[in-house]
């Protein structure tokens, strides 16, 4: 999650909230064109590529995804939030086996970060649209719930809309455990 307090020594600040205000708009006409000129005024900020990734995630240009995500992570090693990304996007370009593999590292080195935890549910949901066997397609589907529910019940991730709205996490919308793991994230919501 984005904290306005960690950049504000950043000479991109005024683009950085620029750009968090152009998202909470709505208006994302603008995002692309303010995450570049975060880049621009600030090259050496690891976050700017992250989002700059995520942009290309979201809109099917995965090399450029993971062009970005290996900038950051030259530029901050072993960010949690990165190699999360990372192995997403490895999954969606079809290296099935090496993205989930970097997932399962990730959560076996950081458990109790729910950023490792979700991104791995998101890495094995998108592994289920891959071509792969049936069976594959229903393990992974299973894992990703099972991340999940770790997500609600041992890290009390509560953030459930957004769970809801993850395009990365749609192909589990029909998987049996699904409603009952979205109550479990909901009532973590209460307990706020």
């Amino acid at each position: 999650q984005w904290h306005a307090m960690d950049y504000r020594n950043s000479p991109a600040w005024d683009f950085i909230r620029q750009e968090v205000e152009a998202r909470q708009a709505g208006n994302t006409a603008d995002v692309e064109e303010l995450i570049n000129k975060r880049l621009d005024a600030d090259p050496f900020l690891a976050d700017n590529y992250v989002r700059r990734a995520s942009e290309h995630m979201h809109k099917g240009r995965f090399k450029e995804s993971m062009e970005d995500l290996e900038r950051a992570d030259k530029l901050s090693p072993e960010d949690i939030e990165v190699l999360s990304l990372m192995a997403i996007v490895k999954v969606r370009l079809g290296e099935t086996d090496a993205g989930l593999k970097m997932a399962d590292e990730l959560i076996a080195m950081a458990p109790k970060d729910w950023t490792a935890v979700y991104n791995g549910a998101c890495s094995y949901s998108r592994a289920t649209e891959n071509d792969v066997p049936a069976e594959k397609k229903q393990e992974y589907a299973d894992k990703a719930i099972q991340l999940m529910e770790n997500c609600a019940k041992g890290l009390t991730f509560a953030d459930f809309e957004h769970m809801q709205k993850d395009e990365d996490l749609v192909a589990l919308h029909n998987h049996p455990k699904w409603a009952a793991t979205v109550e479990l994230v909901k009532s973590n919501k209460s307990k706020d």
